[in-house]
């Protein structure tokens, strides 16, 4: 049986959850030169990345399920806070600049969080 790289790694941790990734859906993967670039990174020049490994007529169906695993998901919006005046929710917030360390802790009623509305300018202060 001969195998094919379907994709290469700088560590030997990420290959095994690909290469578990792959056996869960019943295709034979190998993880090679792990050993030889675990005992001496020098020798990554000589062998080349860490590699996994699948069976020809596997290859591909084993990089469209790495593909598929490697693309970002798309992410919910996670702020769901909205301009209470207009509705936007082209906000961003705005406090306390990083140079300021001690004047916070004197005076703390200066530098409260706040948020403003891109669309409309009203500013307010955010729960």
């Amino acid at each position: 049986m001969k195998f094919k790289s379907v994709k290469t790694y700088l560590s030997s941790p990420m290959a095994h959850v690909d290469k578990g990734i792959l056996e869960e859906n019943g295709i034979v993967a190998v993880v090679d030169n792990e050993n030889a670039i675990g005992a001496d990174g020098l020798l990554q020049a000589a062998f080349g990345h860490i590699q996994l490994s699948v069976p020809d007529q596997d290859w591909e169906a084993a990089k469209e399920i790495l593909d598929d695993r490697n693309q970002a998901p798309m992410l919910e919006k996670v702020d769901a806070y909205a301009c209470p005046k207009c509705g936007s929710d082209n906000i961003s917030d705005y406090g306390p600049y990083m140079w300021t360390i001690l004047v916070p802790i004197l005076f703390p009623l200066l530098f409260v969080q706040r948020t403003a509305c891109h669309s409309c300018g009203y500013k307010w202060k955010r729960q």
